[in-house]
């Protein structure tokens, strides 16, 4: 990364939405076009202009309008999974005096699930001529996912080719103008901008770097949160001098926009959200005329890049080739299309299929539910909740089951926090079975309490009154781990049940009672299960 600026505080406002309604009857001529206008083109970039807008120049507000008209709002739920306010944003663009003498043109599509290439670009037109390069970032599709991590090991791809020959097709097709009564014919080359959201910044950063005889022309390049390059990308630029027309802006816990070898000028925006979901840039905080901007990323930012980095960056491209396929292998065997459509297919089945895949080791299943859990950590904050008890009937033992962990082995274990609620004297857990939902034990289940987190040494037992079992002290918990397979989960036994004893002294009786066996169950769902040790 070349540099870090630092800009300037301005008044924050919520999102992009709120700066369009705010400044709807604001002008360029009263305000000129500003970063945020390039934000708000490049988001419009994801919506479907097909049959909409063709080669020859559409009104935006008119265009917004037909498209919903053209899809129901199912179709449009299911199509923007990952930033659902791109048809908010559409609708707010087509009632706003300052997007209204703004035009679209020459809209391509390019999508080919066999050679992996998910690739769409319009141009938007200025009321001043200036014009605006929008290249589309991934959509919901699995086809520009895959495409998407293929940048990891390859260079040059040929979504990036397109979008530097859009490009050129784009500032060539400028028409000349006449001058001195038609005697001269020249061109005159407006305002060019090329931008884009994610992998649609890193399209219009390649088409800057790479496009044949066109650097010269451009004002200045947008990139919003953009994956960067492979260093021999970079090293087999000819012409440098472009770079300082590049800036890519990135939230403050930016991943996507970290990714890769990075050359080009960055600013860091502050944001609202968490981890990857600091990726939609309905998120980003805005003032009047800019961004609001910090000084640097955020510790959970280089955290999440560093896990990256070892569970997969680091890795030789002939190994990233293998595990990337691996986990598209996993989506395809559910013939998954949309991201929409993981909302089909429960956990469990999930997990079944992975199983089933084929006989995977032991570092293959390691590395998908790595990915799997660390996705989950960055799309939520609901691995973030309080500890969680179980009580038992008799009030004499509680359990905490809460882990912050990840997923980290093919056979894990569940931490366990086991003490005495309100006797005075110690307690016992007698027994512990694994069963499903109907009440059976699995076959050859034998879980075992370990105390240490090395799964070396198992608890001892101790025997009161005739009882024997792990003894839970009133003066300090039992930490203790229990053996728990992933497999187990997959196969439905997901109930983790407990036999306590309490006892209490008795001064009428000047002797220790055990009380009856108590029963009582853990149930293991999804949260639980991707917070394994």
């Amino acid at each position: 990364m070349r540099t870090i600026i630092k800009g300037s505080e301005g008044d924050k406002m919520e999102n992009i939405l709120n700066y369009v309604r705010l400044r709807q009857d604001i002008s360029f001529q009263m305000s000129p076009f500003n970063v945020i206008d390039a934000l708000i083109l490049s988001d419009l970039a994801y919506v479907d202009w097909n049959n909409i807008v063709k080669d020859e120049k559409v009104d935006l507000q008119r265009a917004c309008r037909q498209y919903f008209k053209m899809h129901t709002p199912e179709e449009i739920q299911r199509k923007y999974v990952f930033s659902n306010n791109v048809p908010n944003l559409a609708k707010e663009v087509s009632r706003s005096n300052r997007f209204k003498d703004i035009s679209l043109m020459k809209y391509r599509e390019v999508f080919d699930e066999e050679k992996n290439i998910q690739f769409s670009v319009v141009t938007f037109v200025l009321p001043d001529e200036t014009l605006f390069i929008s290249y589309r970032g991934t959509d919901g599709s699995i086809t520009g996912w895959k495409e998407n991590m293929q940048m990891t090991y390859m260079s040059h791809l040929p979504c990036q080719k397109m979008a530097a020959e859009y490009a050129e097709e784009i500032i060539d097709g400028i028409e000349e103008k006449s001058f001195w009564f038609g005697f001269v014919h020249k061109k005159v080359y407006p305002k060019i901008y090329l931008a884009g959201h994610s992998k649609g910044g890193n399209l219009a950063m390649y088409a800057a770097l790479f496009g044949k005889g066109i650097q010269e022309h451009i004002t200045s390049v947008f990139a919003f949160d953009a994956p960067g390059f492979r260093l021999d990308v970079w090293n087999s630029i000819k012409d440098r001098s472009i770079l300082e027309k590049i800036t890519n802006y990135k939230p403050k816990d930016s991943i996507i926009g970290c990714l890769l070898e990075h050359q080009e000028t960055a600013k860091i925006v502050d944001a609202t959200d968490f981890g990857l979901t600091q990726h939609d840039a309905f998120s980003w905080s805005i003032g009047p005329k800019d961004f609001n901007y910090v000084q640097s990323l955020t510790k959970q930012s280089e955290e999440a890049l560093a896990y990256i980095d070892k569970i997969l960056m680091s890795k030789e491209d002939v190994d990233k080739k293998t595990y990337i396929h691996l986990i598209f292998s996993v989506i395809d065997k559910f013939d998954v299309k949309q991201l929409s459509d993981f909302n089909d297919i429960g956990i469990r089945k999930g997990i079944s299929g992975i199983l089933e895949l084929r006989q995977l080791s032991g570092e293959e299943i390691k590395f998908l539910f790595e990915v799997i859990s660390f996705l989950r950590s960055q799309t939520s904050s609901l691995l973030k909740q309080a500890k969680k008890y179980v009580k038992l009937a008799d009030d004499s033992v509680l359990i905490d089951y809460s882990s912050d962990r990840s997923y980290t082995s093919e056979t894990s274990y569940l931490k366990v926090q086991i003490h005495d609620n309100n006797n005075t004297e110690d307690g016992l857990v007698t027994k512990i079975s694994l069963k499903n939902e109907s009440g059976e034990t699995a076959p050859g289940s034998n879980l075992i309490l370990y105390t240490t987190k090395d799964m070396t040494t198992a608890c001892e037992k101790t025997t009161y009154s005739g009882k024997t079992g792990y003894q839970v002290k009133t003066s300090a918990p039992l930490i203790a781990y229990i053996p728990y397979s992933i497999k187990d989960w997959a196969k439905g036994y997901n109930i983790i049940e407990f036999e306590t004893v309490g006892r209490t002294y008795s001064e009428r009786k000047k002797k220790t009672i055990m009380g009856s066996p108590v029963t009582s169950q853990i149930t293991i769902g999804e949260r639980t299960l991707f917070s394994l040790e």
